[in-house]
């Protein structure tokens, strides 16, 4: 009987990829860690989103998170490949986090040609819209070198729009002065953030949630771009109804394709905080 090789998706927690997902389409999801003082969780193991945010909202000090080490990686690609099986692995922007470093040093340690790896420059929801890319190509049993060929291309082309709740989690995080926090609260200033060159970067503000909308849709608009019948994927920082009223405006201006809900996790809601939505998708 003749075997064939099959293609796993390796990626990370930072993809924000719904458990239910991950499971269907038996993708690898690999976990970075949050550390609360002197403690660590591996994220979605030990914490889940929702206690992560307790935790933060009642922490006194910012978690920090910690990447996936390269021995982690070598357990888990050696298992892959002790099968038969080759590997694409997707990870979160090497500018925002060592766990791609992790992963190629990992390949490199086991000297495998089976194992393509790629740096989204990106982090959770545009993340995710290349892993759901890629979970489509390789159930349509294409080869690893052409997964990999339109991967790179596919995230020249991702783009995010992060609106941010509150200013609170940016000024504990030394993002932000306290006194603009502070006058940004008082004014309810919500940050646009997006991803410029793999790292955070602001890209528009408006005063109150509903005008931060409004100014998402300015953006899309003045880069000639549109949210008709493309797939988007909506995130929250625990925000459910924030993220419900988000979806209603957006099904009002515009006729996606299709759309995903996530949460977003430690790594992005650390700096971020509760509240926060954002949108992802790929431009034309």
């Amino acid at each position: 009987m003749v075997s064939f090789m099959a293609i796993r998706i390796v990626t990370d927690t930072t993809f924000d990829l719904p458990e239910e997902y991950v499971k269907k389409h038996n993708i690898i999801v690999v976990p970075l860690k949050v550390i609360f003082g002197d403690t660590e969780y591996v994220e979605g193991v030990d914490i889940t989103k929702t206690e992560f945010y307790d935790k933060l909202e009642s922490s006194t000090d910012m978690p920090s998170t910690a990447q996936v080490n390269p021995d982690e990686f070598t357990k888990v690609f050696k298992k892959i490949l002790d099968k038969g099986d080759e590997i694409v692995g997707i990870f979160i922007g090497s500018k925002l986090s060592g766990t791609y470093q992790s992963a190629f040093i990992a390949q490199t340690q086991l000297k495998s040609d089976k194992i393509s790896l790629i740096d989204t420059e990106t982090v959770s929801i545009p993340a995710m819209l290349i892993a759901l890319r890629a979970v489509e190509l390789v159930e349509a049993k294409k080869s690893r070198t052409k997964i990999v060929s339109e991967l790179e291309a596919l995230k020249r082309h991702s783009r995010l729009y992060f609106i941010i709740d509150t200013l609170k989690y940016l000024k504990k995080g030394g993002r932000l002065k306290a006194s603009a926090a502070a006058v940004g609260e008082v004014l309810k200033v919500k940050p646009i953030l997006t991803i410029s060159d793999g790292l955070v970067d602001t890209a528009s503000k408006a005063r109150g949630l509903k005008k931060a909308f409004i100014e998402v849709g300015r953006l899309i608009e003045d880069s000639d771009q549109t949210l008709d019948g493309k797939r988007l994927v909506l995130g929250h920082t625990n925000a459910k109804e924030n993220l419900a009223t988000f979806r209603e405006w957006i099904e009002k201006h515009y006729s996606p394709k299709e759309i995903f809900e996530t949460d977003i996790g430690s790594v992005v809601g650390t700096h971020a905080g509760p509240g926060a939505v954002a949108v992802a998708f790929i431009e034309e």
